[in-house]
């Protein structure tokens, strides 16, 4: 049986195996975590310390085991690079991702190339062996492309050792553009509902914390949802990101002061993440979704912040693997998108390296 005590003896046993240093996350070395990643040249979101905490406590509610195993990454002594990592048991099979999505690259700073390649081979060295042990299911990873616009070493690496690729796109919006830019931007038909919604509502923000208005919206998405789809420790791990500057939440309260609208947003210094929506739809408020998500690209923006990223856009032929509603959601998410991503993912049904 797998137990957090025997995991983490093993990881250690093996980086030790393939020369690798490393020290796993905790709530000890949080403030190392944020440190690191404020020197960073560009910050994505999915390696923020907050995104990592909630992913974590989400998805140990949906598996049968989910851990944190992110990591620092060290060379000679001195810390080099961060690693988010997540061991997760399902239905009796084992899982490393990186926080339910597929294995993301480290993030190096202050190394050269030839010394990243160097890490990158320990650390796949280092999954193969964990893989091997646990047997887990096949790694898949990728990559942040955002930004970019080029190969990086994990893919070099990856694609050099005959991995196969499929493409992931996400939708972006350039906050570096100006207003009137990103105005123009937005699908035609989404401007005249903005226009008159914004003479009708006002939109408020939560920057600080205020637990009257969090509840109010937990009500309205449970409320719109039908049920209620999480646990009260995810809803305060979003409070507490709120409270640590690390997230915003949009708002809107009709006359009676109940909200009909909420949008909530994370971000790091670089980056920001639609994360959730809950919205009435029904006569006058249809259009709230449009406001909100327009005035929450607008005041971001004023953070000197690079990108939002909206979520994930289907093509043909995966169009067959959403619902309704997904592609409803994606189709509303693409008005206002100034930039698609493609995100490769590499896999191999063999064992790499």
């Amino acid at each position: 049986m797998i137990t957090k005590e025997n995991l983490i003896k093993k990881i250690y046993e093996i980086a030790e195996q393939v020369s690798l240093e490393l020290q796993l996350l905790d709530k000890s070395s949080e403030f190392k975590w944020e440190q690191f990643s404020n020197d960073l040249k560009y910050m994505p979101i999915n390696y923020s310390l907050r995104y990592v905490r909630y992913q974590t406590l989400y998805y140990q509610e949906k598996y049968n085991f989910c851990l944190d195993i992110s990591m620092f990454l060290n060379l000679n002594g001195s810390l080099i690079g961060i690693w988010p990592l997540t061991f997760i048991i399902n239905k009796k099979q084992n899982f490393i991702k990186s926080q339910n999505e597929f294995i993301l690259s480290p993030i190096f700073i202050n190394l050269n190339s030839n010394q990243r390649n160097k890490i990158i081979l320990k650390c796949l060295e280092f999954l193969k062996i964990l893989k091997k042990y646990f047997k887990i299911e096949n790694l898949i990873f990728t990559d942040n492309h955002v930004n970019l616009g080029y190969l990086t070493d994990w893919a070099k690496i990856l694609l050099s050792n005959n991995s196969a690729t499929k493409n992931k796109y996400i939708l972006g919006v350039d906050l570096k553009k100006s207003n009137s830019e990103l105005k123009n931007n937005i699908r035609k038909s989404y401007k005249s509902l903005i226009n008159v919604a914004s003479k009708n509502w006002n939109v408020k923000k939560l920057e600080k914390r205020n637990d009257q208005i969090w509840n109010l919206y937990k009500e309205l998405h449970k409320d719109v949802s039908g049920k209620k789809t999480r646990s009260d420790k995810t809803w305060d791990c979003q409070l507490e990101m709120i409270i640590n500057k690390s997230a915003i939440l949009y708002y809107v309260n009709d006359n009676s002061n109940k909200m009909v609208a909420g949008a909530f947003f994370e971000f790091t210094k670089d980056e920001t993440y639609y994360s959730t929506g809950a919205y009435k739809k029904e006569g006058t408020y249809k259009s709230l979704s449009h406001l909100l998500l327009y005035n929450a690209i607008l005041d971001l923006k004023k953070k000197n912040i690079k990108w939002l990223l909206l979520g994930e856009k289907t093509f043909y032929p995966n169009i067959k693997d959403k619902n309704e509603k997904e592609l409803n959601i994606e189709k509303f998410k693409s008005g206002f998108q100034t930039n698609i991503f493609r995100n490769l993912i590499y896999y191999n049904d063999q064992d790499l390296f």
